[in-house]
């Protein structure tokens, strides 16, 4: 016969556990900034000074001091000539009238009289000597000025390729526990574990 037992059966499980670890994915963008060149061009500046006009007349002054070309000393002479005969012929013809006249009691002394005091009429070759500066006119010659802008001259470099650094994310997985499964037998005569 075989003798009663008593067992006891006793079951211990615990479940596994997984960890997992995510790192997260990176984008960087870097875009070089862009470049401006800028350059001033100088401006112009021309100035056209030619020299004036002097002009220089002495003729005049040269004529007082006697010192005439032969064009102007006959020009004189004949200018004076001129009048002296105008003169010498309003002379007879106021003669004329005194000797018309003799009857009202005029004499021909009164008339040698006057003819004496008259005089001789000579013609001045050089005519009476007289301060005559010398003509000075001066022309001044126009300033002209142009100016030439230069102008700006810009020009933009822009970087046209960016920087992009990509970094991709990853997961990870672990086993955090184990799982396990634990069965004990207890009895009288049996004591197992598994």
């Amino acid at each position: 016969m075989i003798p009663s037992a008593s067992l006891s059966l006793s079951i211990n499980q615990k479940f596994g556990r997984l960890g997992v670890e995510i790192s997260k994915p990176k984008l960087e963008i870097r875009q070089p900034a862009a470049t401006v060149e800028i350059s001033q061009k100088a401006a112009q500046m021309n100035i056209d000074q030619a020299l004036g006009k002097v002009d220089v007349d002495g003729q005049e002054a040269r004529d007082a001091l006697s010192h005439r070309t032969n064009l102007g000393l006959v020009t004189n002479v004949a200018e004076q000539t001129r009048q002296l005969v105008l003169e010498q012929i309003g002379a007879m013809a106021a003669e004329g009238d005194q000797l018309a006249a003799i009857e009202k009691g005029n004499t021909l002394e009164d008339v040698f009289t006057q003819r004496w005091e008259i005089g001789r009429s000579p013609i001045e070759d050089a005519g009476p000597f007289s301060y005559t500066p010398v003509r000075v006119n001066y022309t001044p010659h126009p300033t002209k000025i142009e100016w030439q802008l230069g102008g700006t001259e810009i020009n933009p470099q822009t970087q046209s390729t960016a920087e992009v650094n990509y970094t991709p994310g990853a997961v990870k997985t672990y086993v955090d526990q184990q799982n396990w499964l634990q069965v004990d037998v207890k009895g009288n005569y049996l004591n197992m574990t598994f």
